[in-house]
């Protein structure tokens, strides 16, 4: 055996990486069975991976003598009991249980039926079936939802709880109600799709039991909840789910200038409309190092000009101009067709530009359902203000003809080296071209993806050629499509014909390369 065996802390990266490598569940399964196998040294760290996490208790089940189980095979597999369970079937189960670490019981893993729970509960005797189990979760399962407590001890940081309608309502709010006492140590809570009263209720009472927060998704909060999180010292991560029907009774509890969410770094927000998270950023103090922002909106009107400009404002106010990297602001993707007069409400460069003062942006998007009215200089601004960009998404399903033209994608292509995915609308008409010049060209060989929205085309291959003289890696080019049409419109060919020119081009220039190679040899 060699020395380095003998180290733990590099078995344990040996261990580490073979988990979290390149290979699939099944490969990184099997190696770290055969490691354990290995030696003796690195027998317990090997296993101790091997069982780190699980999706179901078969495999533990399956460890129990085998004339005790009867395993049905199939899509699903279950595991039923032929006789009843005495205390020499435990210690391979016993064993392996106690390297569990995190437990996700979700759909299409296979299961237990009710009367081997049943039995397992109890043969446990009240004792939990995996005492060091720190994550619990718990997606789609509800057959055996009334059974969760055989799992758990006082250990859970992290808990995941989603899809409520398909588990019994009364178990569900017995749970909610009493999270807090049993998981005293939570510092992960994600409760996904509870929006009722009597479970928003439940779940902000829970809440406020618990002040160690570090990560907390939840739907609705009641303003008691909402204080109390807001001064929690290691609350970094806070996603809430607002519905478009709370909009009568959802206001923000705290005044300005609070010092509310101090910790927070990723903030994500699903509120009727922008009004909430202006006035939760107008709580934090000036200079919170937020870096991921993600707001949307879940009414079914248009956000208006006057609440862009608040919320960016509010942005521009609060964060630090160094700090955020990750911006979303989003209004409802629902079908607005009965909206027919958007323009009054379009987001245009004087809404936009506060938003130039954050210099370490990568990724941004933006959707307005009022429209966005963008012109060359502000795109060129935007490039020049986010020079670590690597995906930008404007869109919009209601639009004026865009005053951007083609022409402006020089600007990105120049100023954003690493920008890779890009939505956007602009006029691509051949007047809007530009002419070949003998300037230095501008290429940039990372954007890959570009959505033109709808954007006016009457001459794919001129088009064709500019977008690949400046982006010669394009790899897909998408519009927005007519729900209501089944034939492909005129917009959608014209594209179309550019997506096919760009391949064409694409391909020369590999053959081209190819040939320039072999004559240098």
């Amino acid at each position: 055996m060699h020395r380095c065996f003998l180290v733990p802390e590099i078995v344990d990266l040996i261990c580490y990486q073979i988990q979290n490598g390149d290979g699939s569940p099944s490969e990184w399964l099997e190696a770290l069975a055969r490691l354990a196998r290995t030696c003796q040294a690195v027998h317990e760290p090997a296993l101790n991976y091997l069982w780190r996490e699980l999706r179901s208790l078969m495999p533990l089940v399956k460890c129990m003598p085998a004339d005790l189980l009867k395993v049905t095979q199939g899509r699903f597999p279950r595991v039923e009991l032929v006789r009843p369970i005495v205390p020499s079937d435990w210690p391979r189960f016993k064993e392996n249980a106690r390297r569990v670490r995190t437990f996700g019981l979700g759909y299409g893993v296979g299961e237990l039926t009710m009367e081997t729970y049943q039995a397992l509960s109890m043969a446990a005797g009240g004792q939990a079936l995996l005492p060091n189990i720190q994550e619990l979760v718990w997606n789609f399962s509800a057959a055996s939802f009334p059974y969760i407590h055989l799992l758990t001890g006082s250990n859970i940081t992290t808990f995941s709880l989603s899809n409520p309608a398909l588990i019994p309502y009364i178990s569900t709010m017995s749970l909610l109600t009493s999270m807090n006492t049993r998981y005293p140590g939570l510092t992960h809570l994600s409760l996904t799709d509870f929006r009722e009263e009597v479970e928003v209720a439940a779940i902000s009472s829970a809440v406020c039991g618990w002040n160690h927060f570090r990560y907390l998704k939840v739907g609705a909060l009641s303003n008691d909840a909402l204080v109390h999180i807001a001064a929690l010292p290691s609350l970094s991560h806070l996603h809430l789910q607002y519905r478009a029907v709370d909009r009568s009774h959802i206001k923000y509890p705290l005044s300005r200038n609070s010092c509310a969410f101090p910790a927070v770094r990723t903030m994500i927000i699903s509120s009727p409309d922008f009004s909430f998270c202006t006035d939760l950023l107008r709580s934090m103090s000036p200079g919170s190092s937020l870096k991921n922002i993600n707001f949307s909106t879940t009414k079914f009107v248009p956000s208006t000009s006057m609440e862009w400009t608040n919320v960016i404002q509010a942005l521009h106010d609060i964060c630090d101009h160094s700090a955020l990297e990750h911006l979303s602001l989003r209004d409802n993707e629902e079908d607005l067709d009965q909206f027919e007069d958007q323009y009054p409400n379009v987001v245009g460069p004087k809404h936009l530009k506060p938003l130039l003062a954050f210099s370490r942006l990568t990724s941004i998007s933006l959707r307005a359902n009022g429209g966005f009215d963008l012109d060359d200089p502000m795109v060129n601004d935007m490039a020049v203000a986010w020079p670590r960009l690597t995906n930008l998404r404007v869109s919009s399903d209601f639009a004026p003809s865009p005053r951007a033209t083609i022409s402006a994608l020089t600007s990105l292509a120049q100023h954003c080296p690493r920008i890779m995915t890009l939505t956007m609308a602009f006029n691509a008409e051949p007047a809007s071209i530009p002419t070949p010049t003998s300037s230095p060209r501008v290429s940039n060989t990372q954007l890959k993806s570009l959505n033109v929205e709808n954007s006016p085309i009457s001459h794919a291959p001129s088009v064709a050629a500019f977008l690949s003289d400046i982006f010669p890696k394009i790899a897909t080019v998408f519009v927005n499509e007519n729900d209501n049409i089944d034939e492909e419109t005129e917009l959608e060919k014209a594209w179309g014909e550019v997506q096919n020119l760009l391949w064409v081009f694409a391909s020369v220039r590999d053959h081209e390369t190819s040939r320039r190679l072999r004559m240098l040899q």
